[in-house]
């Protein structure tokens, strides 16, 4: 959490600013990759019958956010029905950092 909050307290305005174009589509992107991650994985949840909560769980609560932000919002999904909370984010986070892991170090590779 330090090494975020220090990461957030260096960011200027006008940094973001500077960004222009190529950052808005970045965080347009992203926030289409949230969505999408949402609805792929509760519609498996629903496939599965389990509450929608269990998908996203499995989808942006741990593959944004990874293995912290999981644990930290556990407590919440447990008090929307979902007991296995914890160990769903968990178990979703781990393998999405190994194919990112897999994924993203060639292609750095490539393009550096």
């Amino acid at each position: 959490m330090y090494c975020f909050t220090s990461i957030g307290i260096n960011a200027r305005f006008s940094d973001l600013v500077n960004g222009g174009k190529p950052l808005l589509i970045l965080v347009g992107l992203t926030l289409v990759f949230i969505a999408v991650q949402n609805v792929v994985c509760m519609t498996g949840a629903a496939l599965a019958g389990s509450p929608a909560s269990a998908g996203v769980m499995a989808g942006s609560a741990s593959l944004i956010g990874g293995h912290g932000t999981a644990i930290a919002w556990a407590p919440d999904a447990k008090l929307a029905g979902l007991e296995n909370a914890i160990e769903i984010g968990i178990a979703s986070t781990t393998p999405g950092f190994v194919v990112a892991s897999l994924v993203g170090g060639p292609i750095t590779g490539f393009l550096f």
